[in-house]
Formats: structure tokens, C-alpha cells, sequence
């Protein structure tokens, strides 16, 4: 009855510590500007991103670009993005994109939502820059209309904004309740060895959960996105974050195995002591 009690506070424990890092990354990682931006500017050499930005270029030009020019356009677009001015431009897209879900999830005023509620972003600056580096291509790209990108549609954000409203406050009482939970874990457990095995497992489970729960947020949101660049944003904004979501996660489940190690030591060297006799009674 006692390794199984222990065996279920250190599950839980585990699971409330890999949350508590999940929760934490969801509300700092996309605040981080300066490596957000980093790791953006990085994707855009993927080829994916230039044939998705040509795309767009293409559906918003109102007259019929012949298939050469096309192609053209798209060894440009692709070249263009080789320019640290058209990178940066891809960077501050996607952390828009990124800010703009996040404001809407949570609920707060944001600047990217139209009058339909959609989540929306500007694609504008980016596509200005790859102007200004198409030389003589730009007289084609300047021919495109102007319309924002509708990342998610307005009657798709709710599952969104109740998994956010959960998540917001939960990083403090998921923290203490980890500590609590795996503490008590380790102390119950019959044995150092015991307790480390078993937090082991729990971590390492944990952590594949909130992996795998990853990728099907990722799959859903782009299931939820539009089609072309939205699609292409939503994906490389995740892909951005993914690192630091692995660092974090995996930082959290060191630390509590730590946790568990040393208070299932304390615990096993205070209770190997005996009291000494006492000279009056020997």
C-alpha cells in the first residue's frame, strides 16, 4: 500500500512539474525577442517559405503573371530571403503571428484582430523588403493588392482561449504542488532506489506526454489556420519554439529528480540511525 501511494505522488508530482514548465514556456518564450527572432530568421532559408511567400505574391496580383515571370519570381523570392533585411522582416512576421495568438488566447485588446474577430497579421513589411531586393522583378511584385493573412478564424479560437484561461495562473500553484507532491513521493518510498526509479519513469513519461501534446497542438492549429502562408506561419512558429520548449521541460524534470534524490537520501540516512545506549542502562 505504501510504494503504491508513493508511486502515485510521484506521478502526479511529475506531472504537475512538466505542466508548471509547459505553462511557463507558453507565457515567456515568445517574449523572448531577441532569440525568437533568431530562431525565425534561421527557418527562413527553409525552402518551404519562399514557395509559400511567392504564393501569396502571386494570388495578390489581379493579372495573369506569365509562367516564366513566375518562375522568376519565385528563384527571387527565394534569393530575396537570403537578405538579413528580408529575414529580420520574416522574423517580426512570425512573432507578430505569435503575439497575436497568444493576446487573442488570453482574451487581451490586440491590433490583429479584424472586425470579423479573426486573428489576423500584416504581411505588408516583409513583402515590401522582398520588393526592394527583387530588382527587376520588383516592378511585378509591386503589383500585388494589400490584405492582411487570417492565421485562425474567430469561431475556431475558443478551444484555445479555454486551454490558455487553465494554463495562466498555473505555473505558481503547479510549482508548489509539484514540490509538495514529489516530496512527499520520495519520503513514502521504501527506498532511494525505489523512489528514483519510479520518479524516473513518471519524468520521462510526463515529458513524452507534453512532447506529443506538442505536435497535436501544432496539427490543430494548422488544421485551424488558413491555407499558404498562414499555414506556413503557424508551422514555423511553432518549430521556433520547439527548443526552448525541450530545454525548459527537460530542466524542470532534472531539477525534480534531484528533488526526489535528495529527500529520498535524507530520508533513508536519517531513518538507518539508531540512538545510542545510554551508559545508566548498560
Amino acid at each position: 500500500m505504501r510504494s503504491t501511494v508513493s508511486g502515485l505522488l510521484l506521478l502526479l508530482g511529475s506531472i504537475a512539474a512538466v505542466v508548471a514548465a509547459t505553462s511557463v514556456w507558453a507565457g515567456r518564450a515568445l517574449l523572448d525577442e531577441t532569440a525568437f527572432q533568431d530562431r525565425a530568421a534561421a527557418i527562413a532559408l527553409d525552402p518551404t517559405v519562399a514557395s509559400a511567400i511567392s504564393d501569396e505574391i502571386l494570388a495578390r496580383i489581379p493579372v495573369t503573371v506569365p509562367p516564366e515571370t513566375e518562375a522568376q519570381l519565385r528563384e527571387g523570392v527565394a534569393a530575396a530571403l537570403r537578405e538579413p533585411r528580408v529575414q529580420e522582416g520574416w522574423a517580426r512576421l512570425n512573432r507578430e503571428a505569435a503575439i497575436a495568438v497568444l493576446a487573442v488566447a488570453k482574451g487581451e485588446p490586440s491590433p490583429f484582430v479584424n472586425a470579423a474577430g479573426d486573428v489576423v497579421v500584416d504581411p505588408e513589411p516583409l513583402l515590401v523588403e522582398i520588393e526592394a531586393a527583387g530588382g527587376p522583378l520588383a516592378e511585378v511584385i509591386a503589383q500585388r493588392q494589400a490584405s492582411a493573412i487570417v492565421l485562425i478564424e474567430a469561431e475556431r479560437l475558443a478551444p484555445i482561449r479555454r486551454v490558455t484561461d487553465a494554463v495562466d495562473a498555473a505555473p505558481p500553484l503547479l510549482i508548489a504542488l509539484a514540490i509538495l507532491l514529489l516530496g512527499s513521493g520520495a519520503l513514502l518510498a521504501r527506498g532511494p532506489l525505489m523512489a528514483a526509479t519510479t520518479a524516473l519513469v513518471c519524468l520521462l513519461a510526463a515529458t513524452a506526454g507534453v512532447l506529443f501534446a506538442f505536435i497535436a497542438a501544432r496539427d490543430r492549429a494548422i488544421e485551424r489556420a488558413g491555407p499558404g502562408l498562414a499555414e506556413t506561419i503557424i508551422v514555423e512558429t511553432f518549430d521556433t519554439t520547439r527548443d526552448a520548449l525541450a530545454l525548459l521541460v527537460g530542466g524542470a524534470a532534472v531539477v525534480s529528480f534531484g528533488l526526489v534524490l535528495v529527500l529520498a537520501g535524507l530520508r533513508a540516512r536519517g531513518g538507518g540511525q539508531r540512538p545510542a545506549a545510554e551508559p545508566w542502562r548498560a
